[in-house]
């Protein structure tokens, strides 16, 4: 097992990371997931982007690793009119046979608000095998996937952990777990096909034609290992996960069930990520 990268925020900087829009702040005006301080993405009206993302770009696609992370929202915390997004996992265009960032989207992203899901947390997969994904500057993509999670709770940590095989044909993986119940297992394509990405990204990003209210959110605990990891590896606080229900053994016996992502009907539409 190797830590890749990892960040708790306790050093009270954003030291490791790169950032993108507006420069997000070290805080500890809440109770942090863990210790004192956590990352606190802040949007005025208007302002579209408060992000960072890991440094560097890895040769990610087939290849298997594992993500944790903390996500909290503040109430009062009203449903974004458009999409609206705390983290992802971009991307790299192919820039030298003609690829660029034309819409195409992120291959993952982790949303509270989104025009074709329900209000609440949710999930797209985007995935393309073709080589070149923006042919002559326009989108073309070859298909995409929403999964529904239900409503957000807000003023509490919502801890987050994935385990990605990143594949752009059918041997891909993806499996989520949130609050430590594991609420998707997903096989088939989850990216690009890319030389370079998916890179990881977190804090706020949203359309520009939704941007009219000011927006706070928070991170901690990030941090990405090997394939040769498990759960609690990268899980926030290192909880093991919760167990998953077992079969009734008598006819009186008690069922628990998760309630498990909900997949949803999609149109592909463009987004100007990068």
């Amino acid at each position: 097992m190797a830590i890749l990268f990892e960040k708790n925020f306790e050093d009270g900087n954003l030291e490791g990371w790169r950032i993108n829009g507006l420069t997000p702040t070290v805080t500890s005006e809440i109770l942090a997931r863990v210790g004192t301080k956590c990352m606190k993405s802040h949007l005025l009206a208007g302002e579209t982007r408060s992000e960072v993302r890991m440094p560097g770009l890895l040769n990610a696609v087939g290849n298997e690793y594992w993500y944790g992370f903390s996500v909290y929202l503040p109430e009062p915390f009203e449903t974004n009119s458009a999409w609206e997004h705390v983290a992802n996992w971009h991307g790299y265009p192919d820039f030298g046979i003609g690829e660029g960032y034309f819409g195409q989207g992120a291959p993952l992203q982790i949303s509270t608000a989104h025009p074709q899901t329900a209000p609440g947390w949710s999930v797209r997969v985007r995935w393309d095998s073709k080589p070149n994904s923006t042919p002559g500057g326009v989108p073309d993509i070859e298909g995409q996937a929403f999964y529904e999670f239900g409503t957000y709770e807000t003023d509490v940590w919502t801890d987050w952990v994935f385990h990605i095989k990143w594949e752009y044909d059918e041997t891909g993986l993806l499996v989520i777990w949130k609050n430590g119940d594991k609420v998707l297992t997903r096989n088939g394509p989850n990216c690009y096909n890319d030389e370079f990405g998916p890179y990881f990204k977190m804090g706020i990003y949203r359309a520009g034609r939704s941007a009219g209210a000011a927006r706070t959110i928070y991170h901690d605990e990030f941090k990405m290992a090997d394939a040769d990891s498990i759960y609690e590896d990268v899980a926030p606080g290192g909880k093991p996960p919760e167990p998953e229900p077992k079969p009734p053994v008598s006819r009186t016996a008690n069922i628990i069930i998760n309630i498990p992502a909900t997949q949803v009907p999609v149109t592909i539409t463009s987004e100007n990520h990068d």
